[in-house]
């Protein structure tokens, strides 16, 4: 999703870290011990290869047809565009870029003229000889290195700016809907952390190359705040699909004799916790959350502190299972 400079998130708006969250899942994970083959050959001449197979001259003569026009269609193309591509390597080699918008305007210039080429390359190569100029080949490389990861980055962090719940069929049951939004949340996320901590890890060793090939190194900080800021809104939307899923297995069995009351709230708990832990890993990616993220993870962890105890069991150690998938 390349394109100007994303906007960033207003300066008097930060991210704060959720103590609760760290507190409250370490209640859940350490609870206390008291809780709880083709065939060659055909019409035509045919002639012996090597190993004894048959040779279609037929089609021996169309490759040759094709590759004299292949490269007639080379050499007139060098021809055409060697002025533009001698400016364009100048220009490419010589100019000062402050910013990424300085990258795109240059990059968007130089892939339309090359997009004109019949094979960029060959192309290069051969308006090289005629011109007699040299193709800055590692700053251009290193320029759609930058291309290629900015828009990775953006297209990566739009889908949790932009995260809406997904239309179910009619007719879909409520437990499959809660799975499904869940399970969809959970991925993004997980995908969101992984990329984020990948990205923090070769940062340093990025910011060299660029800087070698004298590339602005500022948008690349801003695409990691980006992704922590992406976060916040798949994290919303799981807890309230937890909190609506407890709500609604708690209400089914509603007078109903205890055992199944019982099971209903052990379920419900399951779908609390799990959120819960889920809220404290995205909080070890983006450091903290937004005023919204806050307020909601602190509605989930008062619900996990309203729930009746955790049964004892043989191995109070041992968390409930999942109450989505395995």
């Amino acid at each position: 999703m390349a394109g100007g400079s994303a906007a960033s998130p207003v300066p008097c708006r930060r991210l704060k870290r959720n103590q609760q969250v760290v507190n409250t899942s370490r209640n859940i994970t350490c609870p206390p011990k008291s809780g709880a083959g083709n065939n060659a050959g055909g019409a035509g001449t045919s002639g012996t290869g090597a190993g004894g197979q048959a040779i279609d001259m037929r089609q021996v003569n169309k490759e040759m047809q094709a590759k004299s026009t292949y490269q007639q269609t080379i050499g007139l193309h060098a021809a055409m565009y060697s002025d533009a591509l001698k400016a364009m390597g100048t220009r490419v080699a010589t100019a000062t870029l402050t910013n990424f918008d300085d990258i795109l305007a240059l990059m968007t210039d130089a892939e339309a003229l090359l997009g004109k080429l019949e094979d960029e390359g060959a192309v290069l190569k051969k308006a090289q000889e005629v011109k007699s100029f040299a193709w800055p080949d590692k700053r251009f490389g290193q320029l759609r290195v930058a291309m290629a990861l900015d828009r990775e980055l953006r297209e990566l962090a739009a889908k949790g700016e932009q995260w809406q719940k997904m239309e179910m069929k009619e007719g879909t049951p409520a437990v499959t809907a809660a799975r499904t939004e869940m399970e969809r949340g959970e991925k993004y996320l997980k995908r969101l952390e992984d990329r984020y901590h990948s990205l923090r890890r070769d940062e340093k060793e990025l910011e060299e190359k660029l800087k070698a090939a004298q590339l602005p190194t500022a948008w690349l900080a801003q695409r990691t705040i980006d992704l922590r800021w992406a976060a916040m809104a798949p994290l919303r939307a799981c807890i309230s699909v937890a909190e609506a899923e407890a709500d609604r297995v708690v209400a089914a069995v509603a007078g109903l004799p205890p055992a199944r009351l019982v099971g209903a709230r052990s379920l419900a708990r399951a779908w609390v916790e799990h959120t819960i832990l889920l809220a404290k890993n995205v909080q070890g990616m983006s450091g903290g959350y937004d005023d919204d993220t806050d307020k909601a993870y602190m509605q989930l962890d008062e619900r996990f502190y309203a729930l009746p105890p955790k049964p004892v069991t043989a191995n109070p150690q041992q968390p409930l299972p999942k109450p989505w998938g395995s």
